[in-house]
């Protein structure tokens, strides 16, 4: 668990701390296998799940809304970023849009009128919808961001 500026292993049975790690501002947490990832101000970091020993850490540079992991591979989304990032906390690649775009996933709209002979009767100006919260998907898991006001 997270708390105040740690993350925090305790004993199941017992409420014991097994291990604590001082890692501040930590938005998401996410473990597979031996592994926990913390995502926390823009980096993802990389500890062994049983000892809590420090592995790795990627700075990816932006604020992190979604987050997904599938063992091998997290993934980390903000509205106009991704990135992967390997189990040792190296970052495999990252993304970004361009700064005048409103979102990482676009798609260009234009309504077409046709008769009944499929003839073009009208068609409008392309129009870009962004999809800001569209989230992640890895294999079979699917992970949304955030919707904070």
């Amino acid at each position: 668990m997270a708390l105040g500026g740690f993350v925090v292993q305790l004993e199941s049975d017992t409420g014991r701390i097994r291990w604590h790690a001082a890692i501040p501002d930590v938005t998401r947490l996410l473990r597979s296998g031996d592994r926990l990832f913390v995502c926390a101000g823009g980096r993802v970091h990389a500890l062994e799940y049983d000892t809590g020993r420090y592995v790795g850490a990627a700075t990816v540079g932006f604020a992190i809304s979604a987050a997904v992991c599938d063992g091998d591979r997290v993934i980390v989304a903000s509205a106009m970023n991704v990135a992967c990032v390997d189990r040792n906390g190296a970052i495999l690649w990252s993304a970004a849009t361009a700064a005048a775009s409103q979102g990482f996933l676009a798609t260009e709209h234009v309504i077409v009128a046709r008769d009944r002979e499929r003839n073009e009767l009208w068609r409008t100006q392309p129009v870009t919808i962004s999809y800001p919260e569209a989230g992640l998907v890895l294999g079979d898991v699917v992970a949304q961001p955030d919707r904070r006001a």
